[in-house]
């Protein structure tokens, strides 16, 4: 049986559709208001030839934006920057939120390995902070914390005293102590 140069276009088309999932986009979502696609991008260019400048924080798990949030107004760093998009991990596509210094992405989750999206204005930082701003910890049960732990990125149980004051700060990968800044 012989394949067809059309058959095995039809065949690829396929499996690179099963491959990558892409969200629906929430038409009432604060992604999908006018001008912000036009002013997306691929932040990580160069993401097949090397491996991303990421500053890991530590961060709850399923909300990145509260983190990027935080991370921002925390403001560690001169030039720190908010951004949301979408991020790709392990073939699907996320809404996500997170913080540029530089051409470093700040990442209080997964280290993802596309971004893809537009820095916040001055206006939309606003609303964002009006819409993602809070994060009522007593209402979330079995709440998780993206963390260093023996020198790898972990997901671990949330600790208060532990965790109570590393949200949106860096770690030394080695020793697991919180830095004094970012990206140092």
């Amino acid at each position: 049986m012989s394949v067809t140069n059309d058959n095995l276009s039809d065949e690829i088309d396929r499996t690179l559709r099963s491959l990558i999932h892409v969200p629906r986009l929430n038409r009432g979502g604060f992604i999908s208001r006018p001008g912000f696609w036009d002013r997306c991008c691929l932040v990580t260019p160069n993401w097949r030839d090397q491996f991303n400048h990421w500053i890991f924080v530590d961060g709850f798990e399923n909300a990145s934006k509260w983190n990027a949030w935080k991370v921002f107004t925390d403001s560690l760093e001169d030039g720190l920057s908010l951004w949301l998009g979408y991020a790709l991990f392990r073939g699907s596509w996320k809404e996500h939120a997170w913080c540029m210094l530089g051409d470093r992405i700040v990442e209080s989750t997964l280290p993802f390995r596309i971004y893809y999206g537009a820095e916040l204005t001055g206006n939309e930082r606003e609303l964002f902070g009006k819409e993602y701003g809070g994060f009522d910890l007593v209402s979330r049960t079995n709440t998780k914390v993206f963390t260093i732990a023996d020198c790898f990125r972990e997901l671990v149980p949330f600790d208060p005293k532990l965790h109570g004051a590393s949200i949106g700060r860096e770690r030394d990968f080695k020793t697991g102590m919180i830095k004094d800044g970012l990206g140092r």
